[in-house]
């Protein structure tokens, strides 16, 4: 490495690591900021949650666990019960976009979906990137026979599987009872659990990215098997017909050898990238011509309402000023009902009504700055979906178990600091990646539309980095406590 790349590598490195750290101080700042102490049920929320989260963490410190296989046996066996019971408890019934997809699942089984598909006014018309998650909750329904406890308990094993990827994802840095804790502390996340009865794309998704990173970070490095980059991108592809919010992490999958080609100069990188991007584009466009050829999708499985979500991200509203009503009957179904659900027409509109807000100066940067500041630090809304009659979202229960949630996603945020703080972040692959696929979910929301459910893949981004910090910080304190072979490893 010549003088010159050195020095570019300097630079890179600080640019890199300012920007991930200010992230995340900016995080733990709104965190302060939306969630300010009083003496009344919110201190008192806060203090259960605390003792809740420490019985928790002393409980799995305490844990011996002997062999890899009884780690896995261990995780899959509290998820899957955990999940169990908690949605056993609460009795969660789909609401919202919810029902809908499960309706238009039913509809796909039944041969009445193409009528949807194919009306302008119809919500799998104008919102048709959620064909592809309703197709797959289809499969489970015409599977299960249309049984939604059958379905739920199908979905338990997927978020079972999640935990366990987690577990041998952090197995790669850090020791089995670091990332045993890591991954129970994981399960134990009331902003996880919470809705994990709800029919969300963001929890197969996330299995899907989960093993993606997993598989990247494992054989990451110029000399990887050109199959693993394969796999990798045909996951993602899967991932993104289910969620296109999941485009983010395959950018960073390919952002990061572009990154390491520009400070190594070795052409291997743009060899991975290259393998990625074509792998990416024939599945998903074989995927995307399969949905139309089958008439689930005639139009295909693309985002057409970009400019809405613009104008909504940057605004807080639409063209036409009505509101939601219902899933069905949303501002942009009303945007698009003033243009006679002229699409084209539609888009241009909402092009021209955003240039003219910036030319006019009446862009509000105080409203950008209340809707960073609400998503990164307000209460995961998760809650509001779950639709039981018996636990409504503002149930004792559930409140307590959000504060906890808080007090768990705080902690989060505080190690993934510390861990980008303590360590070259451009050298570590297990930092990077999840390092600009957080920043891109972050910068992606904030531009188009930022509730704080959607951070749900954040999460997961966030343990990445967080564990490794947690077991540094504490072997630290235990080599302070003991002397010689006296140290436990964490």
């Amino acid at each position: 490495m010549t003088q010159l790349d050195q020095k570019l590598s300097r630079i890179v490195e600080i640019l890199a690591k300012a920007s991930i750290l200010l992230l995340l101080l900016l995080y733990l700042f709104c965190i302060f900021r939306q969630n300010k102490f009083s003496f009344g049920k919110e201190s008192l929320h806060f203090g259960v949650g605390i003792a809740l989260l420490l019985t928790a963490a002393a409980m799995f410190l305490s844990a011996r666990i002997k062999s890899e296989k009884a780690a896995v046996i261990m995780i899959a066996v509290l998820s899957f019960g955990l999940y169990f019971v908690w949605n056993s408890f609460v009795k969660p019934e789909p609401i919202s976009d919810y029902k809908v997809l499960w309706d238009g699942a039913g509809q796909i089984v039944n041969g009445t979906f193409h009528d949807r598909a194919i009306k302008k006014d119809d919500y799998f018309c104008f919102y048709n990137f959620q064909i592809g998650y309703a197709f797959y909750l289809s499969i489970l329904y015409r599977l299960f026979k249309g049984s939604l406890a059958a379905v739920r308990i199908a979905r338990y094993a997927v978020l079972t599987a999640t935990n366990i990827v987690l577990y041998k994802t952090l197995r790669l840095y850090v020791s089995r009872r670091a990332s045993f804790f890591g991954s129970m502390l994981f399960l134990m996340w009331p902003f996880i659990y919470i809705g994990s009865g709800i029919l969300n794309n963001q929890h197969e998704a996330l299995f899907l990215e989960a093993l993606a990173i997993y598989i990247y970070l494992k054989n990451s490095g110029k000399n990887a098997p050109f199959y693993k980059w394969i796999v990798c991108s045909l996951i993602l592809s899967i991932a993104i017909v289910l969620r296109p919010t999941a485009n983010i992490l395959l950018l960073a999958v390919i952002v990061l050898p572009v990154l390491q080609f520009i400070l190594k100069r070795d052409r291997q990188y743009l060899i991975c990238t290259a393998v990625m991007l074509v792998t990416y584009f024939v599945s998903s466009n074989l995927i995307n011509e399969a949905f139309i050829l089958s008439g689930l999708a005639p139009y295909g499985l693309k985002t057409d309402n970009l400019w809405f979500k613009l104008l909504l991200g940057l605004t807080g509203g639409n063209i036409t000023n009505q509101p939601t009503i219902d899933a069905e009957h949303t501002d942009l179904y009303f945007d698009l009902k003033a243009f006679g659900f002229d699409y084209d027409a539609y888009k241009s509109a909402a092009s021209s009504y955003l240039i003219d807000l910036f030319r006019s100066h009446k862009f509000s940067m105080n409203y950008l700055f209340n809707k960073v500041a609400n998503y990164a630090g307000f209460l995961d809304n998760i809650n509001v979906f779950l639709g039981s009659k018996d636990i409504p979202s503002d149930h004792m229960v559930i409140e307590i178990l959000e504060y906890t949630g808080m007090t768990v996603y705080f902690v989060a945020v505080f190690f993934a600091g510390i861990c980008c703080a303590v360590n070259k972040v451009i050298e570590k692959d297990e930092i990077c990646l999840p390092a600009i696929a957080f920043g891109g979910y972050f910068a992606i929301y904030v531009l188009f539309e930022a509730v704080t459910r959607y951070r749900y893949e954040q999460y997961y981004l966030l343990f990445i980095m967080a564990v490794p910090a947690m077991s540094y910080v504490w072997n630290r304190i235990r080599e302070k406590r003991q002397l010689g072979n006296g140290l436990c490893k964490f």
